[in-house]
């Protein structure tokens, strides 16, 4: 997702991440004692990386997630979070404030006027390759045009995974030249078992 070359991600990082969540809590089968140690190492990479204003703001304003789950503006750490956002962003401009937060704002999150129709909410249902957030404001936000403006100069902006490429070498070292014909099998369980030496590494310090 990061990276990518199909469309900004900025906006897809908070909302994939919460997914990701959900599916390993679903995939152990809610055990908490089984689930708790992975999510607790989630929860500290994201931690001052992930969940700052500007991700918060972007995944609230991201169509896709707030339509698919409207109690997220119900939410207070997201809201305290947006709020602080644009409080940063306009701090020398108060009445754009006011104009975004008690008037605009409150438009999107109700889906008055052309946030609301059919043709808006059918073109931000699914996630695919043709689902662009900013064009999507581009096209349904003209009754808010301070948060439009706002809204498509961050779902515009990319994100990088070059923090977490060193990750990627214990894939690289196992599946080299003289590795490539192990099978599939054996492959992912030498893959599996250097992961999570790292992982126990990594909760020892």
């Amino acid at each position: 997702m990061v990276d990518a070359d199909w469309k900004p991600s900025m906006s897809f990082v908070y909302g994939e991440i919460k997914v990701a969540k959900e599916e390993i809590i679903t995939s152990l089968g809610g055990n908490e004692k089984a689930y708790k140690p992975i999510i607790d190492i989630r929860n500290k990479k994201m931690k001052g990386r992930l969940d700052s204003s500007l991700h918060l703001t972007s995944y609230l304003l991201n169509p896709y997630y707030h339509y698919k789950d409207p109690q997220l503006q119900y939410d207070p750490d997201i809201m305290n979070l947006v709020l602080d956002f644009f409080d940063t962003l306009l701090c020398d401009n108060f009445e754009m404030q006011r104009q975004v937060v008690t008037i605009d704002l409150p438009k999107y999150k109700k889906k008055v006027d052309r946030l609301g129709c059919d043709l808006a909410i059918k073109n931000c249902r699914v996630n695919d390759v043709e689902f662009d957030p900013a064009s999507w404001w581009g096209v349904f936000g003209g009754t808010t045009p301070h948060l439009t403006k706002i809204a498509m100069r961050i779902l515009y902006l990319t994100s990088s995974s070059l923090g977490c490429e060193r990750n990627w070498s214990t894939f690289e070292g196992v599946h080299n030249k003289k590795r490539n014909r192990l099978e599939a099998s054996k492959l992912n369980n030498l893959f599996y078992v250097q992961f999570n030496a790292n992982l126990m590494e990594k909760n020892q310090k």
